[in-house]
């Protein structure tokens, strides 16, 4: 996959480990992942900063965002965003 910027890496398979050596070395990090993904670093306590999309579409049923035992973190709105399709984004970093 090309990159617009030489400064961006891809990674398809992380870990919590890699996710820490990277933080530590003060990188800046975009996680994309479904409930698995977001659980597996939620627990570790590396996400300090989400993105959520709302899409007006019921499902009836689907995967959740986190696992229910993930315990529970303090969020503040930073921004909201709406956009002409039904689509409303909200941007929350850790409190």
């Amino acid at each position: 996959m090309p990159l617009a910027n030489e400064n961006i890496e891809v990674f398809t398979e992380g870990s919590v480990d890699l996710l820490k050596e990277l933080k530590e070395q003060g990188k800046r990090i975009w996680i994309v992942g479904g409930g698995a993904t977001n659980a597996r670093f939620h627990e570790a306590d590396l996400i300090d900063e989400l993105i959520l999309t709302y899409i007006p579409t019921m499902l009836g049923n689907g995967i959740p965002l986190f696992r229910k035992n993930d315990g529970k973190s303090d969020w503040k709105t930073e921004g909201v965003r709406s956009y002409p399709n039904g689509l409303v984004q909200l941007h929350l970093v850790r409190s």
